[in-house]
């Protein structure tokens, strides 16, 4: 005997149709299940979270967040990922998008919008915190950066915005691709913005 079968592989004709029509369905769904999971920051798990809640772990937007109240996201431990996936944060004037005023460092926000707050993204002496592929829109300020090093904003936006668009210290690390447009006051101080 020759052929596929000696070598101790089965030819195609050796397949029964029904498991060859499971692996059709079953190899797509397999490709897009890790795709997304290539695309969302290790560790971060889809999470239910709601208004206003103290993230304590990795966590991963399911939904947008509309009308909060007071601040969407509050950070509350140190080297955690909030992952928006896409998602919009959106306030009623008053509070941060993201509030991490408690100044927990090492902390990564990637992949969202934050509107109509009082700040998009705050962070007070966060140090090591990484924001990426945020946009803050429609807030007073953007994005604020206070006694923290080692900040790292990379393709972040900040537009149309009562007051300041990205306002960082110096040694805030410049990640590329920051934009700052039409908004009230300075669209970038302490970075560069293109």
């Amino acid at each position: 005997m020759t052929g596929d079968v000696d070598r101790g592989r089965m030819s195609p004709h050796h397949i029964s149709p029904a498991t060859r029509t499971a692996c059709r369905v079953a190899l797509p769904a397999l490709a897009v299940i890790g795709a997304l999971a290539a695309s969302s920051p290790a560790g971060a798990r889809p999470s239910a979270v709601t208004c206003g809640a103290v993230v304590t772990s990795d966590v991963r937007l399911t939904a947008d967040l509309l009308d909060c109240p007071a601040s969407g996201i509050v950070v509350g431990a140190p080297a955690i990922t909030i992952d928006l996936a896409g998602h919009v944060v959106d306030g009623t004037g008053s509070g941060a998008g993201i509030d991490n005023e408690a100044g927990h460092d090492d902390v990564r926000i990637t992949r969202g919008t934050l509107r109509e707050f009082v700040f998009g993204v705050i962070l007070v002496q966060a140090d090591g915190t990484k924001v990426d592929r945020v946009v803050a829109a429609a807030n007073l300020d953007g994005f604020k950066i206070a006694g923290s090093v080692d900040v790292e904003l990379d393709r972040v936006s900040a537009d149309g915005n009562a007051g300041g668009g990205i306002g960082a210290p110096d040694g805030t690390i410049d990640g590329g691709g920051k934009q700052g447009r039409g908004n009230t006051g300075a669209d970038c101080t302490g970075v560069v913005c293109r």
